[in-house]
Protein backbone atom coordinates (compact mmCIF):
# COMPACT_ATOMS: atom_id res chain seq x y z
CA UNK A 1 0.00 0.00 0.00
CA UNK A 2 1.43 3.40 -0.99
CA UNK A 3 0.32 6.87 0.07
CA UNK A 4 0.16 9.98 -2.11
CA UNK A 5 3.74 10.95 -1.25
CA UNK A 6 5.10 7.54 -2.22
CA UNK A 7 5.66 6.07 1.26
CA UNK A 8 4.60 2.48 1.81
CA UNK A 9 1.87 1.89 4.40
CA UNK A 10 1.40 -0.88 6.96
CA UNK A 11 -2.38 -1.01 6.38
CA UNK A 12 -4.69 0.14 3.55
CA UNK A 13 -6.63 2.28 6.04
CA UNK A 14 -3.54 4.19 7.24
CA UNK A 15 -3.70 7.89 6.35
CA UNK A 16 0.02 8.15 5.70
CA UNK A 17 2.88 5.80 5.00
CA UNK A 18 6.13 5.25 6.86
CA UNK A 19 9.62 6.36 5.72
CA UNK A 20 11.10 3.56 7.85
CA UNK A 21 8.92 0.85 6.27
CA UNK A 22 9.64 2.27 2.82
CA UNK A 23 13.40 2.26 3.41
CA UNK A 24 13.29 -1.27 4.81
CA UNK A 25 11.33 -2.69 1.86
CA UNK A 26 13.64 -1.04 -0.68
CA UNK A 27 16.76 -2.27 1.12
CA UNK A 28 15.70 -5.85 1.88
CA UNK A 29 14.31 -6.47 -1.62
CA UNK A 30 17.58 -5.28 -3.14
CA UNK A 31 19.65 -7.44 -0.76
CA UNK A 32 17.46 -10.48 -1.45
CA UNK A 33 17.66 -9.98 -5.23
CA UNK A 34 13.97 -9.18 -5.64
CA UNK A 35 12.64 -6.39 -7.85
CA UNK A 36 9.73 -4.10 -7.02
CA UNK A 37 7.52 -2.82 -9.84
CA UNK A 38 9.36 0.14 -11.40
CA UNK A 39 6.66 2.74 -10.77
CA UNK A 40 6.34 1.76 -7.08
CA UNK A 41 10.10 1.75 -6.48
CA UNK A 42 10.62 5.09 -8.27
CA UNK A 43 7.83 6.81 -6.34
CA UNK A 44 9.16 5.38 -3.06
CA UNK A 45 12.70 6.61 -3.77
CA UNK A 46 11.39 10.08 -4.62
CA UNK A 47 9.47 10.12 -1.32
CA UNK A 48 12.56 9.14 0.66
CA UNK A 49 14.60 11.82 -1.13
CA UNK A 50 12.02 14.49 -0.23
CA UNK A 51 11.95 13.19 3.35
CA UNK A 52 15.74 13.46 3.69
CA UNK A 53 15.64 17.00 2.28
CA UNK A 54 12.91 18.00 4.74
CA UNK A 55 10.20 18.50 2.14
CA UNK A 56 7.90 15.96 3.84
CA UNK A 57 7.17 16.31 7.54
CA UNK A 58 6.36 12.99 9.18
CA UNK A 59 3.86 13.01 12.04
CA UNK A 60 5.92 10.92 14.45
CA UNK A 61 5.96 11.43 18.22
CA UNK A 62 9.54 10.18 18.32
CA UNK A 63 10.64 12.54 15.57
CA UNK A 64 12.73 14.80 17.79
CA UNK A 65 14.88 11.97 19.15
CA UNK A 66 15.28 9.65 16.16
CA UNK A 67 14.59 11.89 13.16
CA UNK A 68 18.18 11.75 11.93
CA UNK A 69 18.27 7.95 12.29
CA UNK A 70 15.27 7.80 9.96
CA UNK A 71 16.78 10.29 7.51
CA UNK A 72 20.07 8.36 7.32
CA UNK A 73 18.20 5.06 6.80
CA UNK A 74 16.12 6.67 4.06
CA UNK A 75 19.24 8.10 2.44
CA UNK A 76 20.96 4.72 2.53
CA UNK A 77 18.01 2.90 0.95
CA UNK A 78 17.67 5.49 -1.84
CA UNK A 79 21.38 6.23 -2.31
CA UNK A 80 21.49 4.53 -5.72
CA UNK A 81 18.75 6.95 -6.86
CA UNK A 82 20.19 10.06 -5.20
CA UNK A 83 23.18 11.45 -7.04
CA UNK A 84 24.68 13.38 -4.13
CA UNK A 85 24.02 11.01 -1.23
CA UNK A 86 27.43 11.59 0.39
CA UNK A 87 26.98 15.39 0.33
CA UNK A 88 23.48 15.05 1.80
CA UNK A 89 24.86 12.80 4.55
CA UNK A 90 27.50 15.38 5.42
CA UNK A 91 24.74 17.99 5.70
CA UNK A 92 23.10 15.89 8.43
CA UNK A 93 26.45 15.93 10.30
CA UNK A 94 26.13 12.59 12.13
CA UNK A 95 28.33 11.93 15.16
CA UNK A 96 29.34 8.28 14.72
CA UNK A 97 30.33 7.96 18.39
CA UNK A 98 26.68 8.44 19.40
CA UNK A 99 24.85 6.37 16.79
CA UNK A 100 23.32 2.88 17.08
CA UNK A 101 24.84 0.06 15.04
CA UNK A 102 22.19 -0.02 12.30
CA UNK A 103 22.61 3.69 11.61
CA UNK A 104 26.39 3.27 11.45
CA UNK A 105 25.88 0.56 8.84
CA UNK A 106 23.48 2.83 6.93
CA UNK A 107 26.33 5.35 6.76
CA UNK A 108 28.67 2.59 5.59
CA UNK A 109 26.26 1.74 2.77
CA UNK A 110 26.54 5.36 1.60
CA UNK A 111 30.27 5.94 2.14
CA UNK A 112 31.66 2.49 1.39
CA UNK A 113 34.63 1.04 3.27
CA UNK A 114 35.76 3.33 6.09
CA UNK A 115 38.23 2.16 8.80
CA UNK A 116 36.97 4.70 11.33
CA UNK A 117 33.38 3.62 10.77
CA UNK A 118 34.29 -0.06 11.04
CA UNK A 119 36.05 0.65 14.33
CA UNK A 120 32.90 2.42 15.63
CA UNK A 121 30.73 -0.56 14.62
CA UNK A 122 32.98 -3.16 16.21
CA UNK A 123 33.23 -1.11 19.44
CA UNK A 124 29.66 -2.33 20.11
CA UNK A 125 30.90 -5.94 20.24
CA UNK A 126 32.98 -8.04 22.61
CA UNK A 127 34.76 -11.20 21.51
CA UNK A 128 34.40 -14.29 23.69
CA UNK A 129 35.38 -17.85 22.81
CA UNK A 130 35.58 -17.40 19.06
CA UNK A 131 32.33 -15.43 18.74
CA UNK A 132 31.20 -11.82 18.94
CA UNK A 133 28.63 -10.75 21.52
CA UNK A 134 26.73 -7.48 21.42
CA UNK A 135 27.29 -5.00 24.23
CA UNK A 136 24.13 -3.70 25.85
CA UNK A 137 22.98 -0.36 24.45
CA UNK A 138 19.36 0.81 24.49
CA UNK A 139 19.89 2.63 21.17
CA UNK A 140 20.09 -0.76 19.44
CA UNK A 141 16.49 -1.59 20.44
CA UNK A 142 14.40 1.11 18.75
CA UNK A 143 11.21 -0.87 18.22
CA UNK A 144 9.31 2.00 16.57
CA UNK A 145 11.97 1.98 13.84
CA UNK A 146 11.64 -1.84 13.53
CA UNK A 147 15.19 -2.11 14.84
CA UNK A 148 16.57 -4.54 17.38
CA UNK A 149 19.83 -6.10 18.55
CA UNK A 150 19.17 -9.14 16.35
CA UNK A 151 18.63 -6.90 13.30
CA UNK A 152 21.83 -4.97 14.08
CA UNK A 153 23.78 -8.22 14.39
CA UNK A 154 22.58 -9.53 11.01
CA UNK A 155 23.22 -6.19 9.27
CA UNK A 156 26.74 -6.11 10.72
CA UNK A 157 27.48 -9.48 9.12
CA UNK A 158 26.11 -8.26 5.78
CA UNK A 159 28.28 -5.12 5.99
CA UNK A 160 31.44 -7.08 6.87
CA UNK A 161 31.00 -9.27 3.79
CA UNK A 162 30.21 -6.24 1.65
CA UNK A 163 33.49 -4.51 2.54
CA UNK A 164 35.52 -7.72 2.26
CA UNK A 165 36.45 -8.18 5.93
CA UNK A 166 38.81 -11.03 6.73
CA UNK A 167 37.52 -14.58 7.19
CA UNK A 168 38.33 -14.71 10.89
CA UNK A 169 36.23 -11.66 11.72
CA UNK A 170 33.34 -12.89 9.57
CA UNK A 171 33.52 -16.37 11.12
CA UNK A 172 33.30 -14.96 14.64
CA UNK A 173 30.36 -12.77 13.61
CA UNK A 174 28.56 -15.81 12.14
CA UNK A 175 29.10 -17.72 15.39
CA UNK A 176 27.71 -14.75 17.30
CA UNK A 177 24.65 -14.52 15.05
CA UNK A 178 23.95 -18.24 15.47
CA UNK A 179 24.08 -17.76 19.24
CA UNK A 180 21.22 -15.25 18.85
CA UNK A 181 19.02 -18.19 17.77
CA UNK A 182 19.30 -19.90 21.17
CA UNK A 183 15.60 -19.25 21.84
CA UNK A 184 14.75 -20.70 18.43
CA UNK A 185 13.82 -17.37 16.84
CA UNK A 186 14.91 -13.76 16.44
CA UNK A 187 13.21 -10.60 17.74
CA UNK A 188 11.00 -9.64 14.79
CA UNK A 189 10.34 -10.04 11.07
CA UNK A 190 12.98 -7.53 9.98
CA UNK A 191 15.66 -9.27 12.08
CA UNK A 192 14.77 -12.64 10.55
CA UNK A 193 14.80 -11.19 7.02
CA UNK A 194 18.27 -9.65 7.43
CA UNK A 195 19.53 -12.87 9.05
CA UNK A 196 18.33 -14.94 6.07
CA UNK A 197 20.17 -12.60 3.69
CA UNK A 198 23.30 -12.58 5.87
CA UNK A 199 23.55 -16.36 6.10
CA UNK A 200 22.83 -16.77 2.38
CA UNK A 201 25.62 -14.31 1.53
CA UNK A 202 27.92 -16.14 3.91
CA UNK A 203 27.16 -19.44 2.19
CA UNK A 204 27.61 -17.93 -1.27
CA UNK A 205 30.95 -16.43 -0.23
CA UNK A 206 32.50 -19.86 0.23
CA UNK A 207 30.35 -22.07 -2.00
CA UNK A 208 32.47 -21.49 -5.09
CA UNK A 209 35.51 -22.77 -3.21
CA UNK A 210 33.97 -26.14 -2.32
CA UNK A 211 35.36 -29.12 -4.23
CA UNK A 212 33.72 -32.53 -4.55
CA UNK A 213 35.12 -34.69 -1.81
CA UNK A 214 34.36 -37.00 1.11
CA UNK A 215 33.84 -35.40 4.54
CA UNK A 216 34.57 -37.57 7.56
CA UNK A 217 33.71 -36.50 11.10
CA UNK A 218 34.71 -38.93 13.82
CA UNK A 219 34.80 -39.39 17.55
CA UNK A 220 36.97 -42.23 18.81
CA UNK A 221 35.79 -45.35 16.93
CA UNK A 222 32.58 -43.82 15.49
CA UNK A 223 32.51 -41.89 12.22
CA UNK A 224 30.15 -40.04 9.90
CA UNK A 225 31.08 -40.11 6.20
CA UNK A 226 29.34 -37.95 3.61
CA UNK A 227 29.93 -37.03 -0.03
CA UNK A 228 30.31 -33.26 -0.49
CA UNK A 229 29.60 -31.20 -3.62
CA UNK A 230 29.38 -27.46 -4.30
CA UNK A 231 25.83 -27.28 -2.91
CA UNK A 232 27.13 -28.04 0.57
CA UNK A 233 26.10 -25.47 3.20
CA UNK A 234 26.27 -26.98 6.67
CA UNK A 235 25.72 -30.23 8.55
CA UNK A 236 25.23 -31.24 12.17
CA UNK A 237 26.79 -34.42 13.58
CA UNK A 238 25.96 -35.76 17.05
CA UNK A 239 27.92 -38.20 19.19
CA UNK A 240 26.45 -39.48 22.46
CA UNK A 241 28.90 -40.70 25.09
CA UNK A 242 27.19 -43.19 27.41
CA UNK A 243 28.01 -43.85 31.05
CA UNK A 244 30.20 -46.83 30.13
CA UNK A 245 32.15 -44.47 27.78
CA UNK A 246 30.77 -46.22 24.69
CA UNK A 247 29.72 -43.92 21.82
CA UNK A 248 26.55 -43.73 19.75
CA UNK A 249 26.36 -41.82 16.48
CA UNK A 250 27.53 -42.50 12.97
CA UNK A 251 29.07 -45.84 11.98
CA UNK A 252 31.08 -47.87 14.46
CA UNK A 253 34.40 -48.89 12.93
CA UNK A 254 35.32 -52.58 13.31
CA UNK A 255 38.67 -53.57 14.80
CA UNK A 256 39.15 -50.05 16.17
CA UNK A 257 41.35 -49.74 19.23
CA UNK A 258 39.91 -47.36 21.83
CA UNK A 259 42.53 -44.82 22.87
CA UNK A 260 42.95 -43.68 26.45
CA UNK A 261 41.72 -40.19 25.62
CA UNK A 262 38.85 -38.83 23.54
CA UNK A 263 39.56 -37.94 19.92
CA UNK A 264 37.24 -35.70 17.86
CA UNK A 265 38.37 -35.07 14.29
CA UNK A 266 37.26 -33.75 10.89
CA UNK A 267 38.91 -35.06 7.73
CA UNK A 268 38.62 -33.75 4.17
CA UNK A 269 41.66 -33.64 1.89
CA UNK A 270 40.17 -31.03 -0.46
CA UNK A 271 38.14 -28.57 1.64
CA UNK A 272 38.38 -26.55 4.84
CA UNK A 273 35.45 -25.92 7.17
CA UNK A 274 34.23 -23.62 9.89
CA UNK A 275 33.37 -25.89 12.80
CA UNK A 276 31.22 -25.16 15.82
CA UNK A 277 31.53 -27.72 18.62
CA UNK A 278 28.83 -27.81 21.28
CA UNK A 279 29.41 -29.94 24.36
CA UNK A 280 26.38 -30.88 26.44
CA UNK A 281 26.40 -32.85 29.67
CA UNK A 282 23.34 -34.76 30.77
CA UNK A 283 22.16 -33.73 34.23
CA UNK A 284 19.44 -35.29 36.39
CA UNK A 285 16.13 -33.49 35.99
CA UNK A 286 14.46 -32.53 39.26
CA UNK A 287 11.69 -30.45 37.71
CA UNK A 288 9.68 -30.44 34.46
CA UNK A 289 11.37 -28.92 31.42
CA UNK A 290 9.41 -26.10 29.76
CA UNK A 291 9.91 -24.38 26.41
CA UNK A 292 8.33 -21.03 25.71
CA UNK A 293 6.12 -20.46 28.76
CA UNK A 294 5.89 -21.97 32.20
CA UNK A 295 2.24 -21.76 33.24
CA UNK A 296 1.00 -22.54 36.76
CA UNK A 297 -2.70 -22.73 37.55
CA UNK A 298 -4.00 -22.71 41.15
CA UNK A 299 -7.46 -22.86 42.74
CA UNK A 300 -7.90 -20.71 45.87
CA UNK A 301 -10.62 -20.22 48.44
CA UNK A 302 -12.00 -16.79 49.42
CA UNK A 303 -9.10 -16.17 51.81
CA UNK A 304 -6.50 -16.94 49.15
CA UNK A 305 -5.49 -20.42 50.40
CA UNK A 306 -5.00 -23.37 48.06
CA UNK A 307 -8.29 -25.23 47.55
CA UNK A 308 -8.44 -28.87 46.41
CA UNK A 309 -11.98 -29.97 47.26
CA UNK A 310 -15.12 -28.36 45.83
CA UNK A 311 -18.85 -28.48 46.36
CA UNK A 312 -21.81 -26.80 44.72
CA UNK A 313 -22.10 -23.00 45.30
CA UNK A 314 -18.43 -22.68 46.40
CA UNK A 315 -16.71 -19.43 45.43
CA UNK A 316 -13.37 -20.33 43.87
CA UNK A 317 -10.58 -18.02 42.75
CA UNK A 318 -8.38 -19.14 39.85
CA UNK A 319 -4.84 -17.82 39.79
CA UNK A 320 -2.68 -18.27 36.69
CA UNK A 321 1.04 -17.48 36.92
CA UNK A 322 2.96 -17.18 33.63
CA UNK A 323 6.75 -17.26 33.44
CA UNK A 324 8.06 -16.72 29.86
CA UNK A 325 11.48 -17.81 28.66
CA UNK A 326 12.02 -14.47 26.94
CA UNK A 327 10.44 -11.05 26.37
CA UNK A 328 7.17 -11.01 24.43
CA UNK A 329 5.13 -8.01 23.30
CA UNK A 330 1.82 -9.91 23.35
CA UNK A 331 0.57 -13.38 24.03
CA UNK A 332 -2.82 -15.01 24.65
CA UNK A 333 -3.70 -17.56 27.33
CA UNK A 334 -6.98 -19.46 26.91
CA UNK A 335 -8.31 -20.85 30.19
CA UNK A 336 -11.38 -23.05 29.58
CA UNK A 337 -14.26 -22.66 32.02
CA UNK A 338 -14.93 -25.76 34.09
CA UNK A 339 -18.23 -27.46 33.28
CA UNK A 340 -20.94 -26.25 35.67
CA UNK A 341 -18.95 -23.18 36.75
CA UNK A 342 -19.91 -19.57 36.18
CA UNK A 343 -17.70 -16.47 36.12
CA UNK A 344 -18.85 -14.03 38.83
CA UNK A 345 -15.96 -11.55 38.80
CA UNK A 346 -12.37 -10.88 37.84
CA UNK A 347 -9.38 -10.03 40.03
CA UNK A 348 -5.91 -8.87 39.01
Amino acid sequence: YQDENGFLKYYPSSKEGSPVLTAYVLEITQLAGFELPHYIATKAKMALTDFVMGKIKEKNVYMQTTRNYERIFALSAASSYIGKATEMLNAIRPDISLLPISTLIDIGNIQGKNPELLSAIMSHYTEKGGAYFLNKDSKNNLWWLMRSEDEAFAKTLIYLMKIGADDTMIGKMVNGLMNRFEQGYLYNTTANAYAVVALRLFGDRYKSDIKESILKVGFNCNIYSEKIDNNFTNRSFTFDVLKDRSVLGGESLPDCLQSAGENLYCEDKKNEYWMKILLEEEAPSHSPVFKGFKVKKEYLDESGLIKKNFKQSDLVKVRITIEPDSYYHNFVIIDPLITGAQVVGRIS
